[in-house]
């Protein structure tokens, strides 16, 4: 039988929450309210009016709750992390102690839930010598089993070579990087419908514009074991990995840095499939393989919709497709029995 992975789910716990709600009432991102009516404002649209933001209920935080929705759609397996901000925002004085409490308590969630939850860690703010410490660290729990990261490391964008590092620190533990947006591309030109055109567009493109980024700068030639997983699949990689390689091909600039076609290193990336349709989730599964795609929801965020992944996965024809979607590759990649 096909067991179902979840690789893209997140908790928020309670003593992340509280951090976020110290900050001030003109912070971004923050949340705010009382428990039971708490908002999470990421964007300044959710700001300037009354009562914006995304409402944050028990979803959020509740071991029962992440293991009840995982029930009502047949997930047998999650692998959660921190959901963005992360710990971005805070001060690394602030930072780097409760990127500890959140990874130990993330630590023991596979022991704690008998093998159905699992966890990725997450990384302070700060320099990246304290940043590789706590890979370090995280490497040495067998409850974790890899790290998740935002658009840019220590305030660096994924293509400066100062992150090498990094890079081998991820390499020698076999530690997954799942890359995943936050502060949305192209923000100034997608206002005036909430927060729908910086998820529905900011957020693929932050992503694609990291990823792509990485790849012309030949990082992932350079570190051949390093395994990256990007977000809602790969955000528009899989449909302008032909235009990257036409860039690439026209700039000897850039073919000093990348000795081949960006879309021979794209084929290295992991993608999940949050998608959301059959035509995204093809085109997704035929530039890197179905073995390097994997299901995943977005929960407990309102974008989250299993039912159109799990229908997208289901409508592609080849069960070994399938299985590989659903869980197989899953398994492979954080190296799950």
């Amino acid at each position: 039988m096909t067991r179902t992975v979840d690789v893209h789910t997140h908790l928020y716990p309670r003593i992340y929450i509280d951090a976020m709600k110290r900050r001030g009432p003109s912070e971004l991102p923050r949340i705010e309210g009382e428990i039971g009516q708490e908002r999470f404002i990421i964007f300044p649209e959710e700001a300037e009016r009354s009562g914006g933001g995304r409402p944050m209920g028990p979803e959020f935080w509740e071991i029962d709750a992440k293991l009840a929705f995982m029930n009502q759609f047949g997930i047998d397996r999650s692998v959660v992390s921190l959901g963005n901000p992360w710990l971005d925002p805070l001060d690394p004085q602030e930072s780097i102690p409760l990127a500890r409490s959140i990874n130990e308590k993330f630590a023991r969630l596979e022991e704690t839930t008998n093998g159905r939850i699992t966890a990725i860690g997450t990384l302070p703010s700060g320099d990246l010598d304290t940043i590789v410490r706590e890979i370090e660290w995280i490497a040495g729990q067998p409850g974790l089993r890899g790290v998740v990261t935002g658009t840019r490391i220590a305030d660096m964008t994924l293509d400066n070579p100062e992150l090498d590092p990094l890079w081998h620190a991820l390499e020698a533990h076999g530690l997954v990087l799942f890359v995943h947006p936050h502060y949305a591309a192209a923000l100034s030109d997608l206002g005036g419908f909430g927060h729908g055109l910086p998820v529905a567009l900011g957020f693929p493109f932050e992503t694609s514009i990291a990823v792509t980024r990485l790849t012309f700068a030949g990082v992932l030639e350079r570190h051949s074991d390093l395994r990256i997983l990007a977000a809602h699949g790969g955000g528009t990689i899989p449909f302008l990995a032909g235009r990257a390689d036409a860039g690439w091909s026209s700039d000897p600039q850039a073919r000093t840095r990348l000795p081949s076609p960006p879309s021979d290193s794209f084929r290295r990336l992991y993608l999940d499939a949050v998608v959301y349709h059959e035509r995204a989730l093809r085109a997704t599964v035929d530039l890197v393989g179905a073995d390097h795609v994997s299901f995943g929801t977005d929960h407990p965020f309102s974008v989250a919709d299993p039912q159109a992944n799990l229908a997208a996965i289901r409508a592609l024809s080849e069960p070994h497709i399938q299985e590989q979607v659903l869980g197989a590759a899953a398994g492979q990649l954080f190296q799950m029995t």
